[in-house]
């Protein structure tokens, strides 16, 4: 892992642990759209929910950081990894009314 990746993914476990719960309560993956996945695919309450993202650069820095809050800190994620396109890595905490 590089040290941006390191960087950003201290920013996003620094995000989850400020607002609590534990790391398998929160969902966490990669896009090319974080407005759309979030608060449309998602059903993330904009104002309500607690939700956080970054840009990567780069496809392959956004899967490490990704595979790390999945495989390392327990967080809960998807099977799709994207193209090229998908730099930005994403968390929130579920809801009753997220998917997932």
């Amino acid at each position: 892992m590089t040290q941006g990746e390191k960087e950003i993914l201290n920013k996003l476990i620094s995000y989850i642990n400020s607002h609590g719960g534990v790391y398998s309560e929160w969902y966490s993956g990669i896009t090319s759209d974080p407005q759309q996945r979030l608060f449309v695919e998602h059903n993330v309450s904009r104002e309500n929910g607690h939700w956080v993202y970054h840009n990567a650069g780069r496809d392959h820095s956004a899967r490490n950081i990704v595979s790390a809050l999945i495989n390392n800190y327990g967080t809960d994620g998807g099977s799709g990894w994207g193209n090229a396109s998908t730099t930005t890595v994403y968390a929130y905490r579920k809801t009753a009314g997220t998917n997932p």
